[in-house]
C-alpha cells in the first residue's frame, strides 16, 4: 500500500474518532460504533503490514 493511501486512512480514522457523538440516537450510535470498528481494523491492518505490531 502506498504512503499517500496510508496517510488518508490515518486522517480518516482521526476524524472519525474526534467527531462528536449523539448519544440520544441509538441508530446513530450503532453506525458510529461500526465506523469506529472499521477504522480501528484498518489501522491495525496497516500496522501489521508495516510489521509494527
Amino acid at each position: 500500500m502506498n504512503e499517500h493511501h496510508e496517510d488518508y486512512r490515518v486522517r480518516a480514522a482521526r476524524e472519525e474518532l474526534s467527531a462528536p457523538a449523539d448519544l440520544s440516537d441509538e441508530r446513530a450510535m450503532a453506525r458510529r460504533i461500526g465506523r469506529l470498528e472499521v477504522a480501528l481494523e484498518q489501522l491495525l491492518q496497516m500496522l501489521d503490514e508495516r510489521g509494527e505490531r
